[in-house]
């Protein structure tokens, strides 16, 4: 099932907000979880029983946002492998790299100046 919903995100390029919104999400897949189950009598009747079912039991698990992750990977490695302009842009790996490339210590943005204490102004 999981694949299954991996391929069609990836088949309508859509892989990598996939992800974004999987890492996003993931403290909450237990409260998601509940929330399936609280408004189960309503999907009934829009959803195949048994998938819904199942996908509720995998978000109550702690590895299940990992392993839907591993899942759109493995699904836009299949859809890429014979491109060789997509072969190493992995979605997941440039989201990665993304958040743990340090920023350029020249450039300093917003909030994160130093706050400077004016003589003066001990209110």
């Amino acid at each position: 099932m999981c694949l299954r919903a991996a391929r069609k995100i990836a088949h309508h390029g859509m892989a990598l907000p996939g992800i974004l919104f999987l890492e996003s999400a993931r403290p909450l897949n237990f409260v998601g979880s509940q929330a399936l189950a609280y408004f189960e009598p309503i999907v009934r009747g829009l959803f195949s029983w048994e998938d819904y079912t199942r996908f509720r039991l995998i978000l109550e698990r702690r590895g299940s946002v990992e392993m839907m992750i591993q899942c759109v990977e493995r699904a836009e490695a299949e859809r890429t492998e014979g491109d060789p302009t997509r072969q190493n842009r992995r979605p997941a790996r440039l989201f990665r790299e993304a958040l743990q490339t340090p920023r350029e210590s020249g450039k300093r943005t917003g909030l994160s100046k130093p706050l400077r204490h004016r003589p003066g102004n001990d209110s």
